[in-house]
This record gives C-alpha cells, structure tokens and sequence, in this order.
C-alpha cells in the first residue's frame, strides 16, 4: 500500500489539519496526533499496525491506494474515456447572437434580428436523428445560448418538442438548458416547456442599482433585476423538474452589496439553486478584497447555498466528440466562449438536408493533450485537469490557481465546507 500522490493538507485552527484528497473530492479532519502520524509515516504499512482505524479510514476515503494503482495513468484514461463517450449527445444552439440587454464586460459581438430560420431548425432535428443513427446515445442534453436565447423561443420550442417527443419515442433520457439574463422568460413559456427536466443559468451582475446599471434596455427604465428574479421564481414554481445557476459576475465593487441579493435569493429550494460567483474577466484579480470574497461565501455557506467559485472538475465540453455548438446560420464550433461565430472561428457547418455535420480540418484539434507535465505533477490535477486546450493552443497557461483571489489553503477550506453543504442539502 502507498499514499495516494494527489492529496494536500492544511492547519485549520488550534490542533486540527483538514486533508483533501483531489482524486475522489474526499476530505478528513485529523487532530495532531493523527495528522502527525499520518504525514510522518513514510511505511502505510506499519501505520496500519500503529494505528488501524485511522488506516481504515484513508483507505476508504482514498488517501491509502495499492501499490500498484498508476494514479496519472487512470486520470489520462478517464481524460480520454469522457472525450470521446458516446452515452450522452450534447448539441447546443445559439438560435440568435442578439439581445435586449446591453452588458460592457460581454465578449460577443452582438448581431441585432439575427435569428435562426426553418432551414436550420430542421437541419438540427435531422441531426438528432443522423447522429443517433451512426452513433446511439443514451441522452440528449439540448441547450440554448446566444444571445439570448428567449428572443426566438418559438425556435426553442419547435426544436426541444422533437428532441423530446425522439427520446420518448426511442426510450432515451432528455435534458432542456438554457443560459439566459432571464429578463424575457414570461409564464406562459414556462408552461409550455414545463413537461421537460430544464436547467437553467441566469446571471445577477449585483444588488438592484449595479445590476440595472449593467444590464439595462434600450429605454433604461426596466427593472431588469426584479424581472430577473421574479423570473428565477416562476422558473422554481412552474417547472416541477427544473434546477438554477444563479451566476453572480463580481467585479471589485458588487461583493460590497451582496447582503441585497442574499435577501432577495434566499428563500430559493437550496436542492434547486446553486450560485456561481465569478469575476468579470477584465478586472484585475488585485482589485478584488479577497476579505470581502470571503465574507460573501460564508454568507452563502451560512445560508446552506452550494457555491460554485472555479470549482474544477471534468472535461470541457468543447472537448467532447459528442458536443457540437449550432449557430443560428448553421455554422457549427465546438465551443461558446468565443468573440465572434463567424468562419474564422467555425469548425465546420450543417448540412441541413441530411442532418450531418461537415468538419472542416480544425477538428483535429480535438484530439490534442497540450497539457503540461507541470500541471500533471500538481496535486489538484485529478480535479482540475489544466487549463483549457483553446487556452493552450493560444499559449495561455495561466493556471486557475492565479485567478482565484485565494491562497491554496483557502480554497481547500471552501472545498471542504462546500461539500459539507452539499451533504447537509442533498442526504438530509
């Protein structure tokens, strides 16, 4: 037996060290006296002797492996296996590049009354229909971005009704997603994609008066924060199996009025809402107050929120060979957070008629590893498995280590108290 290589620790308070094991996200709390003899025991097997229970316990959670597990060799396994799984495809439409909102920190070029048409539409469904053909899968996840998507949710709606009524009819599983501002979403919408498991992301860009200030219309009398979460609301009222990422984009000033948006969120189904705290990509990580930051998770943790802050884990779907991103013209890419879905970008496009996708030659690119010995060597790989290939073919190798505002030991105490809510929530 031998210590699992990726698995870090580190001092909570008065006698107690908090140890986390990154390939299996386990985490135990160990006095001095165990934590002393568990990081001085260079033979695990004469720990087992010394001390059996406390052996027994980092077996079972991990932290003990046989001798003979290749840890990095199962990790590029999984690596591989998740790229190229075909159980689950994944198809996601920008059914138009427009929106009624106007943010300064978004990266995409707005394309006013573009709009998905006939042609394409049912291009996407004889996809479905192709794709399956060749290669079966066992779930269909249909998301919509944009844009924003709500703007042509007659489109949605014609096109989640055929994915619906393809899985039932052949006895698969179906995902609806949206990422959405959530300003336009009325009732009735809601009603008639409520027959379908739907998961949403809606932003918050701060309190009501920061939120506003962002995303304004046109006229800039809209309260498009109260629309925003009266709609989350009516989302969580109306759509039985239905579940909301409330994205809260922080730059230096937002965090300073949080205790406004936690009155306004608090009284969400905590099994149905998570928040998603990240900051906007062109403010300086230096200008964040790391003790503001801080404060604000406790607040979400103190309210039995579950917070996704950088929390890394699996493949970018980008990376996976089921995935496809459908633009509204029938331009397809692999990934949405990219400035402009025009040909410089494309990986190919739709052939309406058969359904079938035609790649061009950046489809190679899929199957690249840049990934760096560096980060292979780093004890959080398991859990962060580097930084995105895109990035990387870009020569950006900015770890996510460096955008987090927190030291190491802060992050794995957010792990470790995020997980024990996730417990609370989910295993009451």
């Amino acid at each position: 037996m031998k210590k699992s290589y990726y698995q870090l620790y580190t001092k909570l308070y008065d006698d107690y060290y908090l140890w986390v094991n990154f390939m299996n996200n386990s985490h135990l709390i160990l006095n001095r006296e165990l934590h002393d003899l568990y990081s001085k025991a260079d033979d695990v097997e004469n720990l087992k002797r010394q001390h059996t229970q406390l052996f027994d316990t980092l077996e079972k959670n991990g932290f003990i492996i046989n001798d003979d597990f290749d840890e990095l060799a199962y990790i590029e396994f999984e690596k591989k296996r998740t790229k190229f799984d075909n159980s689950l495809y994944h198809i996601i439409v920008n059914p138009t590049l427009d929106c009624n909102l106007s943010c300064w920190y978004c990266y995409e070029k707005k394309q006013e009354k573009s709009a998905i048409n006939n042609e394409v539409i049912n291009g996407i469904k004889q996809n479905i229909i192709t794709h399956d053909t060749n290669s079966p899968f066992r779930t269909l996840k249909l998301s919509f971005f944009g844009g924003e998507p709500f703007l042509q949710f007659d489109a949605i709606k014609n096109i989640a009704s055929f994915a619906s009524d393809f899985c039932e009819k052949n006895e698969k599983s179906f995902i609806l997603d949206f990422t959405t501002n959530g300003s336009l979403i009325q009732k009735g919408q809601l009603e008639a994609i409520s027959q379908y498991p739907c998961v949403f992301q809606i932003t918050l860009d701060g309190n009501r008066k920061q939120h506003n200030k962002i995303k304004y219309s046109k006229d800039r009398q809209t309260d498009n924060y109260q629309l925003t979460i009266n709609n989350i609301k009516a989302i969580l009222d109306t759509i039985d199996n239905s579940f909301v990422a409330i994205r809260i984009n922080f730059d230096a000033h937002t965090l300073s009025f949080f205790d406004d948006i936690l009155e306004d969120i608090k009284s969400l189904d905590r099994k149905r809402v998570k928040i998603i705290l990240k900051k906007v990509w062109q403010v300086n990580e230096a200008l964040i107050d790391k003790d503001i930051l801080l404060d604000t998770i406790q607040k979400l943790f103190d309210q039995d929120f579950i917070v996704d802050y950088y929390t890394q884990g699996g493949v970018c779907f980008a990376e996976m060979l089921n995935e496809v991103v459908v633009n509204y013209d029938g331009k397809v890419f692999k990934c949405t957070t990219i400035d402009d879905f025009s040909d410089r970008n494309s990986y190919g496009h739709l052939d309406t008629e058969t359904g079938a996708i035609v790649w061009n030659e950046k489809i190679t690119t899929l199957g690249y590893d840049l990934t760096k010995d560096k980060c292979k060597q780093c004890k959080m790989y398991p859990s962060c498995l580097g930084p995105c290939t895109l990035h990387l073919m870009n020569g950006d190798e900015t770890c996510f280590l460096e955008s987090l505002n927190l030291s190491l030991s802060e992050y794995m105490m957010f792990l470790y108290k995020n997980e024990m809510i996730r417990k609370k929530v989910y295993e009451q």
